[in-house]
Parts: structure tokens; sequence; C-alpha cells
């Protein structure tokens, strides 16, 4: 038969208060002056009621951050869409950002799908974009590239907490570190509203960068491996190219900070984890490279697009580095 402890009286609490206090003024070597004592129990009187429940509401405020900080992402996002004086009423050429060169080109690549003839005169730069752009017409028709940016921008915000936790930060400090770079500036937010092509890189980026970041944290941990941070490394490395592939060298030293970590503890310890973890990025990297070929290859074939053609005559150029 269980017995249920009643709560203890106020005089017991201050009774077992005030022998704490007397076995702290003992362990000093005295007794502590009448004001001192009387304050050391009020500091841990309060400490002891209010502690556990500041504890519950910071803990509260560290979980609920991201989905606050979500909610008044997507609110500055459409707020920006509806300020913006270049938003276009009609996919139409020339009819607000339809008439600058990148996004009329995007257009024509938009159309070129809805239309059912995509081949090399209708598209210029990589044509996963423009095919997402497609699909999302059945939803706003005039504003193709709403939801497809809505959800790169979401998809950021979401994976860049945790990489800002792998580094060592709250989920609090990250959620306002997104929101005062992206959403501080009208001129920040508003590249989330236009379409770019490569708007969609930001979340594959920091895809694989978390993705990184914690397969090194986790390598000497022991114990069931998990082979989905692979996996996704392997398809933000293999999906990056479908809309700009130079940005693959932004994932490169994380790469190679995970290959550095990986051979040594797989060769000298556990070599069958390292395998398959190999076989995990291939597997992503095969899926993410596969959708990416499976667009690309029915319109441009082993040839590179007309935006792939431009981007080579610049050339790189190292000494310019310094100015990015």
């Amino acid at each position: 038969m269980t017995t249920l402890r009643e709560p203890p009286s106020a005089a017991r609490r201050f009774a077992r208060l005030r022998a704490e206090a007397a076995q702290r003024a003992h362990s000093r070597g005295g007794e502590l002056p009448g004001v001192v004592e009387a304050a050391l129990l009020l500091a841990m009187a309060l400490r002891r009621t209010l502690g556990a429940p500041a504890a519950r509401l910071l803990d509260a405020a560290d979980r609920l951050a991201p989905w606050l900080g979500l909610v008044l992402l997507v609110r500055g996002y459409f707020r920006a869409n509806a300020r913006l004086p270049t938003r276009p009423r009609a996919l139409v050429e020339g009819d607000g950002w339809w008439g600058w060169y990148d996004q009329g080109k995007t257009l024509q690549a938009v159309m070129g799908f809805h239309q059912h003839h995509a081949d090399v005169a209708s598209q210029w730069y990589q044509p996963l974009y423009p095919f997402l752009g497609a699909l999302a017409m059945h939803l706003t028709p005039r504003q193709p590239f709403l939801w497809p940016d809505l959800l790169g921008f979401a998809a950021s915000f979401l994976l860049f907490v945790p990489l800002a936790r792998a580094m060592g930060a709250s989920r609090v400090t990250a959620v306002l570190v997104f929101l005062f770079v992206d959403l501080g500036q009208w001129t920040v937010l508003d590249n989330w509203v236009i379409p770019w092509n490569t708007t969609l890189t930001t979340p594959l980026l920091l895809l694989g960068l978390l993705s990184a970041a914690r397969i090194v944290r986790t390598l000497g941990v022991p114990g069931r491996i998990r082979l989905a941070w692979p996996l996704w490394l392997g398809v933000a490395i293999g999906l990056v190219p479908a809309f700009r592939p130079t940005d693959l060298l932004a994932l490169l030293p994380a790469c190679l900070v995970v290959l550095a970590s990986v051979a040594p503890a797989g060769l000298h310890r556990q070599p069958a984890r390292l395998v398959r973890m190999g076989t995990a990025a291939a597997a992503g990297f095969a899926a993410g490279f596969g959708l990416f070929l499976a667009v690309y290859l029915p319109i441009f074939g082993p040839h590179p697009s007309p935006y792939m053609e431009m981007s080579q005559q610049p050339g790189f150029e190292w000494r310019l580095l310094p100015l990015h």
C-alpha cells in the first residue's frame, strides 16, 4: 500500500533552511550575524522557490525559440513580398523583376517547362530551379517561385539553428542572429523574395555543413552508427550543381575536415564503420546528382548549359578572393 507524502509545512521548510545555513556557518568557522543569516536564508528560499520554475522557463524558451522564429520569418517574408514595388503582377516579360536579365531568363525557362517545350532555346540556367517553379505555378500562377523560395528560406533557418548549436551557441542565440541578419534589412530579405536561380543553394550548403559537423562530432561516440548524416552530406554535394556548380567550393573545407577525421578512426579502429559511412554518402550523392541529371540531360545532354559556358569565360583568379 502506497502512502502519499504530505508537503512540508512552512515551519519545517524554514527549519530545514536554517539548519543548512547554520551548517554553512559552521563550515566557515563561526556563526553568521543575524542579518547575514537572514539574507542567506532568504537567498536560499528564493533559489529553492524560483530556481526550478526559472530553469523550466529558460528551457521552454530555448525549445520554443525556433518555432517562434519561424513564425516571424514567414511573416517577414510575406510582408517583404507585399511591399516590393518590383513584384510583377503577371507572368509577362518586362513586368516588374521579369524585366531584369536574370529573372527574365528564369521566366523564359519556367514558361518552357509549363508549356512542355523545355529545350536549349528556352533554358539558360541550371534547369531544376525553373522546373520547381513550373510545378508551383499550380499554387500561385502569377508568382511561381513564392513557395519554393519560402521553403528554401525556412529550411535555411531550421538548418542554421542546429548548426549554430553544434558550434556552441544556444537556440535562442542562433534564432536571434539569423533573424537579425535576414529580417533586419529589407535589402537582405528582398533577395529571398526575388527569384534567383541560386536561392536554393543556401539550404543545401547549410545541410552539408551541418552533416559534416554531426559526423565529426559523433565519430568518438561508441554505439550505433548514424548513417543519416553521411547520407545527407552526399545529397547536398549531389544537388548543389543543380543550382550553382561553383558553390561546391563552399563545402570543400567541410569535406576535407570529415575525411581527415574519419579516415584515421576508421582505418585503425573500425574499418567497417568507415565503409558503411562511405556507402551512405555515396548513396546520398547518387540520389541528389541523379535528380539533377534527370532534369538536366533531357535538355542539354552531356554538354554544359549556356550558364556554365558563360561562367567558364571569366575564369578563376585567386588574387581577387580578398574582394569577396
